[in-house]
């Protein structure tokens, strides 16, 4: 028996326990197309089809009128070089790079020469009221409450 091993080594026990404990380290296999899937990029992507596919464009021509508001409006504001600067001035240089891959550290070391551009593109955005739709995605790491793994990410569209 495991528990009676008289020469003290301990470590069948320890070993018995460590193969019976039910401690998860990751994402579980899942099946797709009837096959079980456990390799990380494939089930990584399979979950972001799920967490997609749940996500409606639904039909906004025909809504009814809400009214007069009883909100004031928001007043109009300009994007200005300096502000752009300034809050480029102040990104954290080590935080994870977006779906651009653009590190951080050099939208902070080249707040100066990219301001202005940035600021054209904002106020465009703004004035056109539109979106540009690479902007409308993130990337996203599941961390899970006993293991966390950076390495992984996924692109998923805001919609």
């Amino acid at each position: 028996m495991i528990c009676d091993d008289s020469s003290g080594n301990s470590k069948k026990l320890w070993s018995f326990i460590k193969s019976n404990r039910c401690e998860n380290s990751g994402v579980a296999p899942l099946m797709k197309d009837g096959l079980l899937q456990s390799d990380s990029v494939v089930k990584a992507n399979m979950l972001n089809d799920q967490f997609v596919s749940v996500f409606t464009d639904e039909d906004t021509t025909n809504l009814p009128s809400l009214g007069p508001t009883i909100h004031p409006e928001v007043p109009q504001f300009t994007i200005r070089v300096e502000g752009v600067r300034n809050l480029l001035a102040k990104v954290k240089p080590f935080s994870a790079s977006g779906p651009d891959n653009i590190p951080a550290y050099l939208l902070k070391e080249g707040a100066n020469e990219l301001a202005p551009a940035l600021t054209l593109l904002f106020e465009a955005s703004l004035h056109q009221g539109k979106i540009p739709l690479q902007w409308k995605s993130a990337d996203v790491s599941p961390i899970l409450k006993k293991a966390i793994n950076t390495n992984r990410r996924t692109t998923v569209p805001y919609h």
